[in-house]
């Protein structure tokens, strides 16, 4: 699928979700700007350890409803996911006084691959105001038309020091017809104005190259700076 065919999906997305949705008297957008030495998704990096600079722009159409689209690029090459285009829409709902849940559809695209990676992701977390959550995923094609994939994941966050906090998240990945593993991340992070800085270490039980959904590797380190504009 062509660069334009994919922004089209991808606006087409967010028209939607502007158009059929009951929203806010004025939708409130924002935008920021990452810069980080990795892109590491469910615990691997999508595109061989390369650094990447993404773009992240959101709408708050109402209380409850929330799109966005991301562009993230890196310089790795083609047959690597260098260049992810994703678009996203998403029901956040207070269920009682310390619990929130959040159910999001996203459908990522991968430009200018030598192969088809593209894919749809439903995912839904139970989150407590502690900072403890829970988070549950499915994707019917994950990084392949012909293969399903369930993530979960165990999440804490907590303040630290003034401006600083910590993450920690535990998780597992099972894909039935290829092989299941299991991830540790944790993150060290520090806020300053409209700057968020970010250490993290990256863990994963399995080392496995050239599967249908791509390396199995852990990435380790990975250092991020991000600026929120608006």
């Amino acid at each position: 699928m062509r660069l334009h065919q994919h922004i089209n999906f991808s606006c087409y997305v967010l028209f939607l979700s502007l158009w059929s949705l009951p929203v806010a008297a004025s939708i409130e957008p924002s935008l920021f700007i990452r810069a980080a030495s990795n892109s590491v998704y469910n615990g691997v990096s999508e595109n061989a350890n390369q650094p990447i600079i993404a773009i992240n722009a959101e709408f708050q159409l109402n209380y409850h409803w929330t799109a966005g689209i991301q562009l993230e690029k890196s310089e790795a090459g083609k047959s690597q996911r260098n260049q992810n285009l994703s678009s996203y829409i998403g029901y956040d709902k207070k269920i009682s006084e310390n619990w929130l849940s959040s159910t999001y559809f996203t459908h990522r695209a991968f430009l200018d691959s030598q192969r088809e990676w593209n894919y749809d992701e439903f995912s839904s977390r139970l989150s407590h105001k502690n900072g403890f959550s829970v988070a549950l995923s499915y994707a019917p094609n994950y990084y392949s038309s012909s293969v399903k994939a369930i993530g979960t994941t165990v999440n804490y966050s907590r303040p630290l020091i003034k401006n600083s906090y910590i993450k920690a998240s535990v998780g597992n990945m099972s894909i039935p017809s290829l092989l299941s593993y299991q991830f540790i991340e944790t993150t060290v992070g520090i806020n300053y104005k409209r700057l968020n800085v970010e250490l993290s270490y990256h863990w994963v039980n399995e080392r496995i190259l050239s599967t249908p959904v791509g390396n199995i590797t852990s990435p380790q380190f990975v250092f991020s700076v991000n600026y929120f504009a608006f």
